[in-house]
């Protein structure tokens, strides 16, 4: 604690007691697959994906358990009414509406990203998959997460300002990337690393992608 963090010489120093070189060190830049023309790999996929998350998932955000407290209880009321409001009006086209809940969902609920955040980092990580049916709302990301730095902590507002321009961790690319074009196998490898992430953050997060494929398959068929 308390240690001078400083860069020099290809070296990165933490005080006097670590440097770790930074020579070869390259660029990361988030890619998010095509959506994929034939669906029928993701439909089954998202069967599993959810059968998986109703047993393993990790509960107390978006994922409703039993023995909670009164807080606790209204918190995934909110996040329920909320996030189920929000996939309404994104489905109806009423983007006035989507905003009013997506507003109302950041900074809602537990951890040091609240549930409500992981959930649209989720879905806006779908909004931004190249040929998406649900693409066209990419602007109204954006919009939204301008309001966004008043409601919630610093480190989830960044979360929130880089997935609203598609840019989001890799283990959420690759679980999308399974979802989409790989086996039931590869798919629960995927959706296990994200489900890893934090608390409950995982389980939001992946609750988040899945309810934007399901709206995406919604879109498609229109």
């Amino acid at each position: 604690m308390g240690e001078e963090v400083f860069a020099e010489n290809d070296q990165l120093y933490i005080g006097t007691k670590l440097s770790i070189s930074i020579k070869e060190l390259t660029v990361w830049q988030s890619s998010l697959s095509i959506f994929p023309i034939e669906v029928k790999t993701l439909r089954n996929n998202l069967a599993a994906a959810k059968a998986y998350i109703n047993s393993y998932g990790k509960p107390g955000g978006m994922k409703q358990f039993a023995g909670s407290s009164c807080f606790e209880r209204e918190t995934m009321r909110l996040l329920e009414e909320r996030s189920s409001g929000l996939l309404n009006a994104l489905a109806n086209d009423s983007m006035e509406e989507a905003a009013f809940y997506a507003i109302r969902l950041m900074g809602l609920g537990p951890g040091l990203t609240p549930s409500g955040d992981d959930f649209l980092v989720g879905l806006f990580a779908v909004i931004h998959l190249p040929q998406s049916p649900i693409s066209k709302y990419q602007p109204w990301c954006r919009e939204v997460v301008n309001e966004a730095a008043e409601l919630t902590n610093e480190i989830s507002y960044m979360a929130l300002k880089k997935a609203a321009w598609g840019q989001v961790r890799e283990s959420m690319g690759q679980m999308l990337h399974s979802l989409m074009y790989e086996s039931k196998e590869n798919m629960l490898l995927g959706l296990s690393a994200v489900l890893d992430i934090g608390s409950s953050s995982g389980t939001d997060i992946a609750l988040g992608i899945i309810s934007g494929l399901d709206l995406n398959l919604e879109q498609r068929w229109r």
